[in-house]
């Protein structure tokens, strides 16, 4: 075998690895920032309740993943109190079928006063789309029981 083959297989081999992995980083990934709105209770970003949380950056997603969240919940009003979340406004509305969000929240009754930690979970599905970036809101409402 020529010598002179070795650096250009070599060369070929690199120059194929760097265009996969800029294709996977460019093609599949997916960017996502999203709001959370509380309507009735405070959503935190810290366990002492000091830093409301308004806005999650997950981060790049993989198709067929999974990312958590945390956050701590903290009942402000004078009631025993459940909880709803609701995820609304898709952008672009057609990912919203690829993507699903749950949160760890058991349905238990909060107290006044009383700090709950959660964590969102958002679930990524097997996409072949072309977006480089999505959002949609979290919406978490406090319930008088």
């Amino acid at each position: 075998m020529d010598k002179r083959i070795v650096p250009l297989v070599l060369l070929l081999v690199s120059l194929v690895m760097f265009l996969t992995v800029y294709a996977i980083a460019n093609f599949w990934l997916i960017q996502n920032q999203g709001k959370v709105i509380a309507v009735g209770v405070g959503v935190y970003a810290d366990s002492e309740c000091t830093v409301p949380l308004t806005f999650i950056d997950w981060g790049t997603v993989y198709p067929n993943s999974k990312k958590t969240y945390n956050a701590w919940i903290l009942n402000e009003g004078n009631a025993n109190i459940t909880l709803e979340m609701y995820v609304q406004n898709f952008a672009p509305q057609e990912i919203e079928a690829y993507f699903n969000v749950t949160w760890s929240y058991n349905g238990s009754v909060i107290e006044p006063k009383q700090i709950v930690p959660v964590y969102f979970v958002l679930q990524v599905g097997n996409y072949d789309l072309n977006y480089t970036s999505f959002s949609f809101d979290i919406v978490v409402v406090a319930v008088e029981s």
